[in-house]
């Protein structure tokens, strides 16, 4: 095992520490996370990533470590999958660091679009999906996420792009596969 593969190894068991144990589904699904993002790193040639189980699904650009929930590990596999490659999409999109609080708005206004065009991109390059079959998913993802801010009257958030905003950057990008509007959505 690499030197660096081992350092990655001895932060996950630190972080996980705290988290209980995995039941032996979890430790598959969360192998073939691992699977999955070793051959997203691959095929898009950045270094390597360590999928990690904590009390949050989380992925900072240029932070080769992704934390997931092991309710993700539990999700079906579309679900399961969708969730990490959108994780994995900060990867491949990297944006640069912000220099302040409405700096990193201005950064996430263009890269929340991107990450889920990079969505699309890795389920059907890596998983081998269909494009439609991969545009559909995380359309469905993302209108999940306008459908629930708008049932629940969610505030904006402060430096992620509202899931409105996302939705219609999304179908602008994909006009071909004719999305259609959602009612939660202005």
């Amino acid at each position: 095992m690499s030197p660096v593969r081992w350092l990655w190894l001895t932060i996950a068991v630190f972080l996980c520490a705290g988290c209980g144990s995995l039941t032996p589904a979890e430790e598959e699904s969360l192998a073939e996370a691992q699977a999955f993002a070793d051959a997203t790193a691959r095929a898009y040639r950045f270094a390597p990533v360590q999928i990690v189980v904590s009390d949050s699904d989380v992925a900072w650009p240029g932070v080769r470590l992704i934390r997931v929930r092991p309710e993700t590990l539990r999700a079906p596999l579309p679900a399961r999958d969708l969730g990490l490659a959108l994780l994995l999409a900060f990867q491949i999109v990297d944006p640069p660091p912000a220099r302040s609080e409405s700096h990193d708005l201005e950064i996430n206004q263009k890269v929340y679009p991107e990450r889920n065009i990079a969505a699309v991109d890795i389920l059907a390059r890596v998983k081998g999906l269909p494009t439609r079959t991969a545009v559909d998913e995380v359309y469905a993802f993302l209108a999940g996420q306008a459908r629930s801010a708008a049932e629940n009257r969610l505030s904006p958030g402060q430096r992620v792009p509202q899931p409105c905003e996302q939705l219609e950057a999304f179908i602008r990008h994909y006009p071909d596969y004719r999305l259609g509007r959602t009612s939660w959505c202005p």
